[in-house]
């Protein structure tokens, strides 16, 4: 090749290449071009979403009420990333389901209002696969995904992103998201929604906290209530008098923590064979169904409240029974019936009505039982309360007509006894000496007999005299009071050569004349039973309210197990041969001592001489 040839062929051959090669390049250039601008609008992309998500993060964050905080996620999403359809399903564990309860929209409401709900058990959902294995399920287009489920008020979903909402290892739920173009999300929003679900299960749990948070503070609250309501009702049964107000009271009461519409209380007389009902409606007029019902009749539905509190609908129960026929005249729809048990025996019901169907619940029987019991106890210590103020009146009024009784014939007894007295003293005078000895003996034993017996009406009169007049307390000086019994028993004192010591004496609210009456009654007791010189000794000792007196002599005692029995009236341990006296002495002493409030009793032993001690109130 010449010369010339070689310096013109690489000319002619570099050109073409060159071209080629900058046509390449540019094209490359183009290409990276290309791939800057596409990379640096995903960057703008996903920076604008991770500035949107936090934006919504920022706004969940504030609010602590579930269902708020769920409609705003749904409403927010919606609007922010141009969604065609959002849902948020929560787990219900103890059902098995995902339960959807917020959705964006009309659409998003009425499945809310429905409870729209989707089974564990599901084999084609995708909710249900996020939710199971716990990762995002994307599906670029649902035609030909075999575990969409279609809904029928969402025609126009073409995509769907499920993102499940979880905490630690738990799952609270799935965030569903829609749109109506197919390949709508792409690996971009994965990671934008898998960050946000973060944020979105944090707040939910931070809800669930606060929820529990309130419901425990509810309750506590509505504890203390309840306390409360239970502490006025025990309260009210406490001020209340007959056995239907103690439970009207109640019943009244418990329309705080039981609304009802109609109530009344069944009262179960097993003696009369009677159920007395009366109704607790606030009106003074009588219900129609109070009143008193026959108790064979009433067996059913006695035997039913033996098995538990009977809780339902009217009209499940039998329709013969009294008196709920008249109830469904009222428009009742369910009752509550409470058996009132006392000492392992019903005695009544506490009887709730409503006019709406199955509208008792456990709670509101809960509450009538932490009633019921003690208002069954209180129900039958007013009943027993009431049979004793009965009896109490009863033997009151005997009382008062035997004492009244005993007055009258003691005081009628009096004249005959004294015309026979006076009499046979005139026949012992006019013929003593002038009979035989054995009229002589006669006529001995009936004055002695007739002087007995006038000592005893005596002594009656003076124990019906306690009880029929009126005390007169005023300070009343004790000193002064044994002064006098000693003046009046001065002649026994002498006779028998009786040692008398006693303290000082108070002064102190009582009747003077009884009270003079229990110092001589106890003093002639010491001076008569001594078979030795009397020594008597008379104690005084304050102790708080009550001044303790005691009477301590030396003479023949008595048996422990008489202790109680010689405060009798009439109840005498010795023949009128050994001792004479009435039996009557000791029984005035104890009735004075209880009119003054006090008591009194004896402390002795056979030989060692008796100590009669006994108690009256300072103020009397």
């Amino acid at each position: 090749m010449s010369k010339l040839e070689e310096s013109t062929t690489p000319q002619q051959e570099t050109v073409p290449d060159k071209t080629a090669t900058l046509r390449s390049r540019i094209q490359q250039l183009e290409a990276e071009l290309a791939s800057y601008k596409e990379s640096g609008a995903q960057i703008s992309r996903f920076a604008n979403q991770l500035r949107t998500a936090a934006d919504v993060s920022k706004q969940l964050s504030s609010i602590l009420d579930r269902e708020q905080l769920l409609k705003k996620v749904v409403a927010l999403l919606k609007e922010r990333f141009r969604l065609y359809h959002v849902h948020v399903y929560l787990l219900d564990e103890s059902q098995k389901v995902l339960r959807m309860v917020a959705g964006s929209g009309g659409v998003g409401e009425l499945l809310r209002v429905r409870q729209h709900a989707i089974s564990l058990d599901t084999v084609h959902s995708l909710v249900v696969r996020a939710a199971r294995e716990g990762y995002i399920i994307l599906v670029d287009d649902v035609s030909r995904e075999p575990d969409f489920l279609p809904n029928p008020l969402l025609p126009d979903t073409r995509c769907e992103m499920a993102v499940p909402l979880i905490t630690g290892n738990r799952v609270l739920g799935v965030l569903d998201v829609q749109d109506d173009r197919s390949h709508r999300f792409d690996q971009l929003d994965v990671a934008t929604f898998s960050t946000f679900s973060g944020h979105i299960a944090a707040a939910i749990q931070n809800a669930y906290l606060f929820e529990e948070q309130r419901r425990a503070e509810t309750a506590v609250r509505r504890y203390a209530e309840r306390l409360q309501s239970l502490h006025e009702i025990d309260q009210a049964i406490l001020t209340a008098e007959s056995p239907d107000n103690i439970a009207r009271t109640a019943i009244q009461r418990l329309r705080e923590m039981v609304p009802y519409h109609r109530a009344s209380f069944s009262s179960f007389d097993y003696q009369s064979g009677i159920v007395h009902i009366f109704s607790v409606t606030g009106s003074p007029e009588p219900d129609a169904i109070d009143g008193d019902y026959s108790l064979a009749e009433s067996q059913e539905i006695l035997e039913l409240v033996r098995q538990g509190p009977i809780v339902g609908n009217l009209a499940d129960l039998p329709s013969n029974l009294p008196p709920l026929p008249a109830l469904a005249d009222y428009g009742v729809k369910s009752v509550l019936i409470y058996p009132l048990v006392a000492y392992k025996e019903i005695i009544g019901t506490l009887n709730f009505s409503r006019s709406t169907p199955d509208s008792f619940d456990e709670h509101d029987v809960q509450v009538v039982g932490e009633v019921a019991a003690p208002l069954a106890i209180a129900i039958e210590q007013a009943r027993l309360y009431e049979q004793v103020k009965q009896h109490a009146q009863t033997l009151e009024e005997q009382n008062t007509e035997l004492a009244q009784f005993a007055y009258v014939a003691s005081h009628d007894l009096q004249e005959p006894l004294r015309i026979v007295i006076s009499y046979v003293q005139l026949l012992e005078r006019r013929y003593a000496g002038k009979l035989d000895e054995d009229a002589d003996l006669f006529i001995h034993y009936i004055v002695d007999g007739a002087l007995r017996m006038k000592n005893l009406i005596n002594g009656l009169l003076d124990y019906s005299r306690l009880g029929r007049q009126n005390q007169s307390l005023a300070p009343t000086d004790c000193e002064a009071v044994l002064q006098q019994v000693l003046s009046n028993l001065h002649l026994t004192i002498q006779e028998t050569n009786a040692i008398i010591h006693h303290d000082p004496l108070p002064t102190l609210m009582a009747d003077s004349m009884q009270l003079t009456q229990l110092w001589q009654n106890l003093l002639s007791n010491a001076l008569k039973f001594s078979e030795t010189q009397p020594e008597i000794y008379i104690g005084a000792k304050r102790e708080n309210q009550h001044w303790l007196f005691w009477v301590k002599d030396n003479g023949i005692g008595l048996e422990v197990e008489y202790g109680e029995r010689i405060f009798a009236i009439f109840q005498r341990l010795h023949t009128l041969e050994e001792y004479p006296g009435t039996g009557i002495g000791l029984a005035i002493c104890r009735k004075i001592v209880e009119r003054h409030n006090g008591r009194i009793w004896v402390e002795s032993e056979p030989g060692a001489g008796a100590t009669f001690y006994f108690t009256l109130p300072v103020k009397g």
